[in-house]
């Protein structure tokens, strides 16, 4: 499984995407209905890979990343602004 690649959660029929790809303990962090999980390799299947969603240039901050995230990341790269943080679990 790598990152983008759509799986199924076999218990719970659930629908999400892989978010990070596996540790040496078989986790995999999947993303389903906007929260994080971390489940067992052998618990998921692939459902779609991500070649078949994506292009190869997409930016998967679009689906992981939230939108303050997103906005205050951008505005950090154009210049320097007192006070502003992001946070990188956002």
């Amino acid at each position: 499984m790598r990152v983008g690649d759509s799986v199924r959660v076999k218990a719970t029929d659930e629908i999400g995407i892989v978010y990070k790809a596996p540790n040496e303990k078989g986790e995999i962090i999947i993303q389903v209905k906007g929260e994080k999980r971390t489940i067992q390799e052998k618990r998921i299947e692939l459902f779609i890979a991500k070649e078949e969603l994506y292009p190869d240039d997409y930016d998967f901050d679009i689906i992981f990343k939230s939108v303050d995230y997103r906005k205050n990341s951008k505005l950090l790269n154009k210049r320097h602004t007192p006070g502003l943080e992001i946070n990188s679990e956002d």
